[in-house]
C-alpha cells in the first residue's frame, strides 16, 4: 500500500471526502474541486475541469495512489471558460455524460498516466452498513418477506444501470428508482402504498467501488419519517451512511427499521 505524500485524494463537493481525509494518515495531498466542506486541508483548489493541472501536481508531488470521493458540478461541463484543451479533449471521447462513464474514463485517464486509483470502501469500514438487523426494530415477518422480494426486484434492476432503489409493499413494487433519482421514487411509492412502505437500496452492476458506492444521509431518514415509511434495506458492506448517529436517531424515533442485505 502507499504511505504518506505518496496518497492523493480528488475532493468534490458532499461530506465523503472529509470522512475520507480524516481516516487517513499521514494526511493525502488534496486537490479541492468547487466548494468542498469544511475542515478539508486543500493543497490545490480547482473551480475549473483542469485535468492537466490535477496530473501534473500530483506527479510534481511524488503521488502513486489516488482516490475519488465528491461531487464534481455538471454545470462545468457546459461551461467553455471552465474547460481547458485536454478536458474538452477528454470530453469529446466519451459515450453519454453520465456520472458513471465519465468517472469511469477519467480513471482510465489517471491510471495511463501512471497512477493507481485507490478504493475508499477500506478506509470506511465503520460507514458502512453491517449485515442483518443494525435499528432499534427488527422488522416483522411480513418486512422480511418484502426486504427479499425486494432486493431481487432491485438487483435484477441493478444490472440493467438504471436505477437502484425500489419501494414495494405486502409482495407489490409501488416504485422503481429512473430518471428522478432515489428521493422523488421513495415519495412516489408512498403516494401509491401509503403508510407502511419498505425501500430497498442496491448497488448497480456498473458502480466501481473504488469510487461511486450508493450512500444514504439523514436527510434520507427524514424522508422515510415523512412519508411514514416502515423499513429501509440497503446492500450491506456497499451502503456508505454518513451521519450515521442521527440516522439510527431518527429510525429510533420513528420505528423504522434498518437492513444490510446481501444476495
Amino acid at each position: 500500500m502507499f504511505e504518506g505524500t505518496n496518497l492523493g485524494l480528488v475532493a468534490g463537493e458532499g461530506r465523503l471526502p472529509l470522512a475520507i481525509y480524516d481516516r487517513l494518515y499521514p494526511k493525502p495531498l488534496v486537490v479541492g474541486l468547487g466548494e468542498v466542506q469544511e475542515g478539508l486541508k486543500v493543497d490545490l483548489k480547482l473551480y475549473s475541469a483542469d485535468i492537466e493541472r490535477v496530473i501534473s501536481f500530483f506527479k510534481e508531488n511524488g503521488v502513486k495512489g489516488i482516490f475519488l470521493a465528491g461531487r464534481v458540478p455538471k454545470t462545468w461541463i457546459f461551461d467553455p471558460s471552465k474547460l481547458t484543451s485536454k478536458s474538452l479533449a477528454f470530453l469529446s471521447s466519451l459515450k453519454d455524460k453520465s456520472d458513471h462513464e465519465i468517472l469511469g474514463r477519467l480513471v482510465e485517464l489517471f491510471e495511463m498516466e501512471g497512477f493507481k486509483v485507490v478504493e475508499y470502501r477500506h478506509v470506511i469500514r465503520d460507514m458502512l452498513a453491517p449485515r442483518g438487523s443494525f435499528g432499534s426494530r427488527e422488522p416483522t415477518p411480513e418486512e422480511w418477506r418484502d426486504i427479499s422480494y425486494g432486493f431481487n426486484i432491485a438487483k435484477r434492476m441493478a444490472a440493467m444501470s438504471f436505477g437502484q432503489t425500489v419501494v414495494v409493499k405486502r409482495g407489490a413494487v409501488l416504485a422503481v428508482e429512473a430518471i428522478e433519482g432515489t428521493d422523488e421514487a421513495i415519495r412516489r411509492g408512498a403516494r401509491y402504498g401509503g403508510e407502511g412502505v419498505v425501500v430497498v437500496k442496491v448497488i448497480k452492476d456498473d458502480q466501481d467501488p473504488r469510487y461511486d458506492l450508493p450512500t444514504i444521509g439523514a436527510d434520507t431518514l427524514r424522508l422515510l419519517k415523512e412519508v411514514k415509511a416502515s423499513c429501509l434495506a440497503v446492500e450491506a458492506d456497499m451502503t456508505v451512511l454518513l451521519d450515521r448517529d442521527e440516522i439510527l436517531k431518527i429510525a429510533s424515533e420513528s420505528g423504522i427499521a434498518l437492513v444490510g442485505v446481501s444476495g
